[in-house]
């Protein structure tokens, strides 16, 4: 930034002399050291930041004094540059203090004990992300669901009402497809977190979550428009059956097929033609058939998506239809070739 001052001249005349000022650093300063602050209190804990917070308001006072001339006469250098120092000063405060006033309650002693302890509890919960799919190698289909405690109840029965956020680490399949805002009950055990965030504890748990209630209006539908379907795990293979190749199933064929008899889902147009999110539907689409079937209700379009929708699968009726008529051909008993029977 380029200023100008004005210089008298032999003769009364008045000359402009261009002088460069520095750039005002006071605001970049103070964003910066507000954000850097909270960083190293998320790593450092609650009473370190505010030992920071603390120091950095009284040198930040003084020299605040110092450059309004209350406490002797700044250079020009102060001048010049003690402003950004003042601003940086009040980041760290700022940054500090927050931090602090949110790690308190992070670190309240009743959750924190309990999970130290790996206490095994109940707790009221409200979803506040997707759940996520995370891969582990000694829990396969573990899912990651971040959530806000509102209470929690221990072994001994004792309630803790906090609101602190709470990680949650499910295996089970009901946890797919619950959308933020979700309120829910869920059993398991405590952990300690890993730091460097809010996240007060971590929750494990086998078991489904227990749902109060449906979610806004406007969750709903902005999850049926971002939630994608879910392929369901894979059916045991019978001890009665031998696998095939087929490119557009994984089901195994019986073992007693007649080798001559070629398989009708390889040549279906419903079945070699579906993009890949019918393709990924199909297993759940199967196991959704057989509890209907179980149930005693016929398959259609309707049963069929009332069914994958309870499962946690989001579909339109368009691609139900599509998985009523592929399961419907791959249950069809193929006409039998009698070709190569009439040349003999």
């Amino acid at each position: 930034m380029r200023g100008h001052s004005i210089v008298s001249a032999p003769g009364g005349l008045s000359v402009a002399q261009g002088q460069t000022q520095p750039p005002d650093l006071r605001l970049a300063g103070l964003a910066v050291a507000t954000w850097l602050s909270a960083l190293a209190g998320l790593h450092l804990g609650a009473r370190p930041v505010l030992v920071l917070g603390g120091t950095a308001a009284g040198l930040t006072a003084l020299s605040a004094l110092h450059l309004l001339g209350r406490l002797g006469h700044p250079r020009a250098a102060a001048r010049r540059y003690g402003w950004i120092a003042v601003a940086v000063g009040l980041g760290v405060v700022c940054g500090a203090t927050a931090t602090a006033a949110r790690l308190v309650v992070r670190d309240a002693q009743p959750i924190r004990v309990l999970a130290e302890q790996r206490a095994p509890v109940t707790a009221d919960l409200v979803v506040r992300d997707d759940p996520r799919p995370i891969r582990s190698a000694a829990r396969p289909g573990m899912l990651l669901v971040p959530t806000e405690l509102v209470r929690l109840t221990g072994p001994d029965g004792r309630r803790v009402e906090a609101s602190v956020r709470l990680l949650i680490l499910a295996t089970d399949p009901a946890w797919r497809g619950l959308l933020p805002g979700q309120r829910l009950t869920a059993e398991g055990r405590l952990g300690v977190p890993r730091g460097g965030d809010l996240t007060a504890a971590v929750l494990s748990t086998s078991g489904p979550p227990l749902r109060h209630g449906v979610p806004s209006w406007a969750q709903r539908a902005a999850g049926t428009r971002t939630h994608k379907p879910v392929p369901a795990p894979p059916l045991p293979v019978p001890a009665n059956t031998a696998p095939v190749r087929d490119s557009t199933t994984a089901v195994p064929a019986p073992a007693d097929q007649d080798p001559a008899v070629p398989d009708r889902r390889a040549h279906d147009p419903t079945v070699r033609d579906r993009g890949p999110e019918i393709a990924a539907l199909v297993p759940a689409a199967r196991t959704a058939a057989r509890t209907l079937t179980a149930e005693g209700t016929p398959l259609s379009r309707k049963a069929l998506a009332r069914q994958l929708r309870a499962d946690g699968h989001q579909l339109s009726n368009a691609t139900a239809s599509t998985l009523v008529r592929a399961l419907r051909a791959e249950t069809t008993p193929p006409a039998p070739d009698l070709s190569h029977r009439e040349a003999a």
